[in-house]
């Protein structure tokens, strides 16, 4: 079994931060401007865990990642593009892969008779 190879939260936490040049205090500040649109508070004790390597909440990880504008994942550790995608988005590319994948399921079913895979006695001597 193959594991996935993930790069820790916090790292990839202090890494954004780096990259835009904020300090803890900063993106304490932003995240309080987000606070009106999100209703998501954020404490100077819970974002110091973070750095440290604690696991955030669902609304914090969402929260951090609008304001960081990233990926929930990317910002997770997994291998995918850095690019925002709101969680609406993420579930309507989620759906779209799924319906695609259950019509070519559909489609595939849907050619067995023809072949004679469905048969009862093809069956019955394929056991």
């Amino acid at each position: 079994m193959s594991t996935i190879n993930k790069i820790p939260f916090h790292t990839r936490l202090k890494s954004i931060m780096s990259e835009r040049k904020l300090e803890s205090y900063d993106v304490l500040v932003l995240s309080k401007c987000l606070y009106n649109k999100l209703h998501i508070s954020l404490t100077a004790k819970e974002f110091s865990k973070y750095l440290s390597g604690a696991t955030p909440t669902k609304e914090h990880l969402q929260l951090l990642a609008r304001l960081f504008r990233v990926n929930e994942f990317w910002l997770l550790g997994f291998d995918v593009n850095q690019e925002y995608i709101s969680t609406s988005e993420q579930s309507e590319v989620i759906v779209n892969e799924l319906l695609g994948a259950v019509k070519s399921l559909e489609n595939t079913l849907s050619q067995l008779p023809s072949q004679g895979l469905l048969d009862r006695d093809n069956t019955a001597k394929m056991i």
